[in-house]
């Protein structure tokens, strides 16, 4: 198993990177759902590409093996989350008025 950087906020994230084993496939909704930010998208696949699991995104319109260049992904979850903050603010914005 793959040395891993502990991320203590996450504790069920590092319960589950413990536990996945090479071979294993994780599905994921949306790029949203990868990370907090994309530094974090980034560890995370790369933590799993480590570990030999591949990733299915948006219903297997992505796949992502281990050893892949998971970059353009985590272009995908820097965009996500900016849409997200961008709709949070929005929000807050039309609220104060």
């Amino acid at each position: 198993m793959a040395a891993s950087i502990t991320r203590g906020q996450l504790v069920e994230r590092e319960a589950f990177l413990q536990a996945v084993q090479a071979g294993d496939t994780l599905v994921i909704a949306a790029p949203f759902c990868i990370g907090l930010s994309e530094k974090d998208a980034a560890w995370f696949l790369g933590e799993l590409s480590a570990r030999g699991v591949a990733v299915i995104v948006n219903g297997d319109l992505v796949r992502l093996e281990p050893g892949a260049d998971h970059s353009d992904m985590v272009r995908r979850v820097a965009s996500a989350l900016n849409v997200h903050h961008v709709r949070q603010a929005k929000r807050r914005a039309a609220k104060s008025k």
